[in-house]
């Protein structure tokens, strides 16, 4: 009878917590940091003029991207400009079309090994 009669306050554990009293900060009239938002510069991706690749008989799409560091979908719109057929990246393409499609990737920046 006597939890009865207590607040519901009092008895342990139901206690809520009691609400911290906020502090207002001073307005500021100076901005966080004195000097100006300046935006980083983006950085170019140039590929390196002596870039080596190497071609072989019986190349895939998939192994001549990996090589040149391009798209397969890159390779095949150039094969479709040349007028070839392309029906997948696991099939193997002529060692000539191999060699113009990396040249025309690196920029003509290509030494075939």
């Amino acid at each position: 009878m006597l939890t009865w009669s207590r607040k519901k306050e009092d008895v342990v554990g139901l206690k809520a917590p009691k609400k911290e009293k906020r502090v207002k900060k001073e307005n500021r009239t100076q901005p966080p940091v004195e000097a100006p938002y300046v935006a980083p510069k983006l950085k170019i991706a140039t590929k390196s003029p002596d870039k080596t690749v190497e071609i072989f008989d019986g190349m895939t799409l998939l192994d001549l991207s990996k090589r040149t560091g391009a798209y397969i979908s890159t390779h095949q719109g150039i094969l479709a400009d040349l007028g070839e057929k392309v029906e997948s990246e696991f099939d193997s393409i002529n060692i000539d079309l191999a060699e113009l499609v990396a040249m025309v990737c690196l920029n003509h920046s290509l030494h075939i090994a």
